[in-house]
């Protein structure tokens, strides 16, 4: 292998590492250590597996050091079941496979005059081919996870690397022969595509902070809800706490006068007021906690009643943005449908299970429905007819899940189950 030959392929082989990396973000979310670790893994095995495919020329090897390097940087940089760690890295690995398949198809009729030459085409067609199966894989995971990078640059970056293998194609058809110039050529090509390489890079790390910075924001939301519930329960308690001895003197009035049916009462209206002050959701997520305290008090603003049956982690098992979508616009809907209606309750179950998570809302409702293109529109007297609903199949789909609505003896029903 010659010199231009050999610093393609170095360039070339540390883009692929990098690629696999950034493959396996979509199966493995949760860093150990830190983007340092990252960048140490990645040249610590380039640098092994590139010394021993240039020192010993073999495939068995070259192939054991690519996928034992990438196996061992997935352990140590991402948490996890081990079994899990090692089916991403092989998955990704795979892909590379793949696309050094479909270069090899394409490239392989073709007569190059030289082993030199030969590597270096297949090289760069090769990671080229890598990076547009990793737009692609990223653009269908980013669909259910948010989108990180706006979707119509995913298709500008394809265009990029797929017209340079076009350009390499054709090039040696046409049969250049002078190797400077096909050198030349070829790091031309390759220096574009590794400049859109890192930046898609830093649009990817700018598209997921502020993903990130939303999801903070909904957090944020959220407790603030929270506060202000648990702030209202404070100050009933202190209220409570403030007229006690007034209460037990009038219970005691009762009690030595023998008015039985007021004391009765009077200690009912107390125990309502206890209630209410010390009513909140405890599911043992505090971002569900959040959300489901405040539907309760809007609930309750409009005379209705929620009740509560739920099985989740306290850790977050979803993106905070997007339960908040699907419990807010569920029972907002709820409510409005529990209007005119002599039962006011409205049921949810909640539960995670096998890596799916289960939602139910039931509720009354007074028999009339609206629908329009196969959507229920819920809301009869308000601009956005059935946006609610609309919003939480946006989700559902996004997580590759399933909802149905159920709709018997004046029961709207709706199921959700989604893929986690």
């Amino acid at each position: 292998m010659n010199i231009g030959a050999t610093i393609i392929y170095l360039i070339t082989n540390l883009m692929i590492f990098d690629i696999m990396i950034r493959l396996e973000e979509c199966f493995l979310k949760n860093h150990i250590r830190s983007v340092q670790w990252r960048t140490v893994g990645i040249v610590g095995c380039w640098m092994v597996n590139s010394l021993v495919y240039l020192g010993f020329r073999n495939d068995t090897w070259n192939l054991v050091t690519s996928l034992g390097g990438i196996i061992v940087i997935t352990i140590l940089i991402y948490k996890g079941s081990i079994l899990k760690r090692v089916m991403a890295a092989v998955l990704a690995f795979s892909m590379g496979m793949v696309s050094e398949t479909i270069v090899w198809f394409v490239f392989s009729s073709i007569d190059l005059g030289s082993q030199n030459r030969l590597q270096m085409v297949m090289n760069i067609a090769d990671v080229l081919m890598y990076f547009i199966l990793q737009l692609l894989i990223e653009h269908f995971y980013h669909l259910r996870k948010g989108d990180l990078v706006v979707r119509k640059y995913y298709l500008f970056m394809m265009v990029i690397p797929f017209l340079s293998i076009c350009f390499i194609y054709v090039l040696f058809v046409d049969q250049v022969n002078n190797s400077l110039v096909l050198f030349v050529t070829l790091l031309i090509i390759l220096t574009l595509n590794v400049f859109l390489f890192y930046l898609y890079n830093k649009m990817y790390e700018l598209g997921k902070e502020k993903y990130e910075k939303q999801l903070l924001k909904e957090e944020i939301q959220m407790y603030e809800r929270r506060f202000e519930t648990m702030q209202q329960s404070r100050d009933r308690i202190r209220a409570l706490r403030h007229d006690l001895l007034h209460h037990l003197q009038m219970l005691q009035h009762f009690a030595l006068t023998g008015n039985t049916e007021q004391l009765v009462d009077y200690i009912g209206r107390m125990n309502e007021q206890i209630e209410i002050a010390t009513r909140g959701v405890n599911t043992g997520n505090d971002a569900v906690d959040a959300i489901l305290d405040f539907m309760i008090e809007k609930a309750k603003r409009e005379g209705a009643a929620i009740t509560v049956k739920s099985s989740i982690p306290k850790e977050e098992f979803i993106s905070i943005y997007d339960i908040n979508i699907l419990l807010s616009n569920l029972l907002d809907n709820a409510i409005e449908g529990v209007k005119g209606c002599s039962d006011k309750e409205i049921h949810l179950n909640i539960k995670t299970e096998q890596g799916l998570l289960c939602i139910c809302v039931e509720n009354q409702y007074d028999g009339i429905l609206y629908q329009e293109e196969n959507r229920y529109l819920t809301r009869k007297n308000e601009d956005g007819h059935g946006i609610g609903l609309q919003n939480v199949s946006d989700i559902v789909d996004k997580y590759h899940g399933i909802m149905k609505i159920e709709t018997e003896n004046h029961i709207f029903k709706v199921n959700l189950i989604l893929y986690l």
